[in-house]
């Protein structure tokens, strides 16, 4: 559908708005979307699948960046754009697709504020040593990269509270790390098919025996944000 003035002028009667989505949408010439309406919206989604992985147009990020509340945005970003976003002091969220155009270190004026990073892409060298940068991050995301227990065992210094890797190339050698990461209470390590999950029965077992913690192999659980952490795990 095409989104008009019309139409976001009917959005403005609702100024408790929390969660903004534009699946498949065209838009009005010049439109203007009124973000200083929403004092209390958190959440932005796009998502378009007329152009496979269709990014944020310009236009419309320039807009979202300009909101004092939005603190999770969710779709693809051009590598060119992700400057559009670093000043966004309420952000939290990030999901970033590491590419020869892309890097970690591009967020890094983000470092003290966000609290939740979901990657996947390339796995540059330096990838855990620019990741442990990020001293406020407490759940962190990571979807079809080729990390490993060296990985795992190089950020284990980092306060998380929630720990995904799905189709990484972790194994057994892990566990000693995950169970002795004392901040850490959900951990998630999966793989679409189970076959290719590389840690092993006895591994599972001893993971999910683990004390204090929620474990998850071979399976993935609802995902919870850094929304649902205490105030304690925030700090």
């Amino acid at each position: 559908m095409t989104i008009t003035r019309q139409h976001l002028d009917y959005l403005k009667c609702f100024p408790e708005l929390e969660d903004l989505s534009f699946l498949d949408c065209e838009f009005e010439k010049d439109l203007k979307i009124p973000f200083d309406h929403w004092p209390k919206l958190t959440d932005f989604n796009w998502s378009s699948s007329a152009e496979q992985d269709a990014p944020i147009p310009n236009w419309l990020l320039k807009q979202v960046a300009s909101s004092k509340s939005i603190a999770r945005i969710s779709g693809d970003i051009s590598p060119k754009d992700i400057p559009l976003v670093t000043g966004m002091k309420s952000l939290r969220s990030f999901r970033l697709e590491i590419s020869d155009e892309t890097t970690l270190r591009a967020l890094l004026p983000l470092r003290d504020q966000l609290l939740e990073l979901y990657l996947s892409g390339n796995c540059p060298e330096n990838l855990a040593e620019t990741l442990s940068q990020f001293h406020a991050l407490r759940v962190l995301h990571i979807y079809d990269m080729p990390v490993d227990d060296a990985f795992v065992g190089a950020i284990q210094k980092m306060d998380l509270a929630i720990l995904w890797l799905i189709k990484t190339d972790v194994t057994d050698g892990c566990i000693p790390t995950i169970k002795n990461w004392k901040t850490l209470h959900d951990v998630c390590i999966s793989s679409l098919k189970r076959e290719d999950c590389k840690i092993t029965p006895e591994g599972a077992q001893e993971l999910l025996q683990t004390p204090g913690k929620k474990v998850w192999v071979h399976e993935v659980p609802f995902a919870r944000g850094w929304e649902n952490l205490s105030d304690e795990e925030l700090k």
